[in-house]
């Protein structure tokens, strides 16, 4: 651990330790500091999950603006706008739809099938 701000001691209790904070008190001046912890990138997964995909998108043909909001409803948690996907349908750019499991694509499969979106999955690698 490092040294206390206040008495330059190196003697810390630990108060409380979750995954993203720890807080401590100094033993000598009862000095208390809390370090934020950061989780990195990418989340570690557990090995027994099944395999996670980030799909990548590209529209095969212009979709109109219902095709668009099938999308939007189909998947509403992705972060792209309507005119983000207008955009990338226009410059036939690759968009990212997010991670998926194996069962979440097999899932969703007739919707980007019926939307006419090329798909490339990507493994998310585990540490």
């Amino acid at each position: 651990m490092n040294k206390c701000s206040a008495c330059d001691s190196n003697d810390w209790i630990v108060l409380e330790d979750t995954a993203s904070m720890v807080r401590k008190r100094c033993s000598a001046c009862g000095h208390e500091q809390v370090t934020l912890v950061s989780p990195g990138d990418d989340p570690v997964l557990p090995q027994e999950l099944e395999p996670v995909f980030t799909l990548m998108a590209r529209w095969s043909r212009a979709p109109s603006m219902d095709q668009i909001n099938q999308l939007k409803a189909g998947l509403p948690l992705m972060a792209h706008s309507k005119d983000d996907l207008l955009s990338s349908a226009r410059m036939h750019k690759q968009f990212d739809l997010g991670r998926f499991t194996e069962s979440e694509l097999r899932f969703d499969a007739a919707l980007f099938e019926a939307l006419g979106l090329e798909l490339e999955r990507i493994p998310v690698t585990r540490r």
